[in-house]
């Protein structure tokens, strides 16, 4: 599923201010409708009505609906960026980026939707001729990263109470996230991401409840 080559015209880097603010509200437009239903039962159509454009000027700026998703997804992702590599060395610190990383991802699921165009793109993505591999190749290349540097500081400062290195430690922490977000889906009421979250962080002596 490669998607189609559109004019350079029409790519971000190559847009006029004027074209990358109308890009930036369709994607805005796409977001909403996705928070609301999920991005399967949201049509280009719709999202160029709630942009307040036509169909054929959404396709100035995007090949097709796959590409759109994509490149929401990746806006959302740069909002939402948290840096867990932190310059501050102080236990507080650390502990304090992996609350931020908690909340946010409970604060994502107001969105239903969202998440489940996350779970669905990503899953998706693993295949190599998808358009969104390299994307999420490279995105997960760094958040373990980012998470790794993160562990490393706090298992410096308080060592975990169980041998686990920083970077297994860093990919228990995004499977668990990425588990739960699917966990979820299927049954909101009975689960509870803040505490499981919570309480593996716990298990490694990083306490982000106080």
């Amino acid at each position: 599923m490669k998607s189609t080559i559109r004019d350079a015209s029409a790519i971000p880097g190559h847009l006029s201010p004027k074209g990358r603010r109308t890009r930036e509200r369709i994607l805005n437009s796409a977001l909403e409708l996705f928070a609301k239903a999920g991005s399967n039962s949201v049509s280009l159509r719709a999202i160029a009505a709630h942009a307040g454009l036509s169909h054929p000027a959404i396709l100035r700026y995007f090949a097709n609906k796959d590409e759109l998703v994509l490149a929401a997804i990746e806006m959302r992702d740069d909002t939402q960026l948290i840096d867990i590599r932190s310059t501050d060395r102080s236990h507080e610190a650390v502990t304090e980026v992996f609350r931020a990383v908690v909340e946010l991802m409970t604060v994502n699921f107001e969105s239903p939707g969202i998440v489940a165009t996350y779970v669905k793109v990503s899953a998706e993505a693993t295949d190599a001729e998808h358009p969104g591999h390299e994307y999420f190749t490279q995105r997960y290349e760094t958040v373990v990263e980012a998470a790794t540097s993160a562990f490393r500081l706090a298992f410096r400062q308080n060592p975990p109470p169980y041998p686990v290195t920083a970077a297994s430690a860093a990919r228990q922490l995004i499977a668990l996230m990425d588990g739960l977000q699917i966990q979820w889906l299927l049954d909101p009421a009975g689960t509870d991401v803040a505490r499981v979250l919570s309480d593996f962080l716990g298990s490694l002596g990083i306490d982000i409840t106080r």
